[in-house]
């Protein structure tokens, strides 16, 4: 992608093939390096801040970045900020949406240079258990 735009791009070919390639997402081919998910994942609980991914990416250019997801079954992951360092690091991507069904899903993030997704298991809302205190038939 890289060389194409180099080569057959507009007017700002090269900067625009620089940029292209300021990170990668860290993982093997399609799945997201993830340090940790964090939060309660819950079939019609709103996401909240609690809920975010920590994950590696690789910054082989300094500057601003941009990660967004794909919404799947109700929820999306995205994160913003300022690389000032070249290297493997660290970020934070926090959820929103509200998930639809209980199971294991894969969320998918891009950078618009790389792809991967993201491993999440949403539950059922568990009922409380409870009795109603005094005698049988008054409370």
């Amino acid at each position: 992608m890289y060389f194409l735009i180099g080569v057959w791009g507009g007017p700002r070919k090269e900067y625009a093939a620089i940029k292209l390639f300021l990170f990668t997402l860290g993982g093997s081919p399609g799945n997201c390096s993830v340090s940790a998910i964090n939060g309660v994942y819950q079939v019609g609980q709103a996401m909240t801040a609690a809920n975010t991914v920590e994950m590696t990416v690789n910054v082989t250019a300094v500057g601003a970045y941009n990660i967004t997801g794909t919404a799947t079954n109700g929820i999306t992951f995205s994160g913003s900020g300022v690389f000032v360092n070249p290297g493997v690091q660290n970020v934070f991507l926090t959820a929103s949406g509200t998930p639809l069904a209980a199971g294991n899903f894969n969320i998918p993030v891009t950078n618009t240079a790389t792809t991967c997704s993201i491993a999440v298991t949403c539950t059922n809302a568990v009922a409380a258990v409870y009795t109603l205190g005094g005698s049988p038939g008054n409370c």
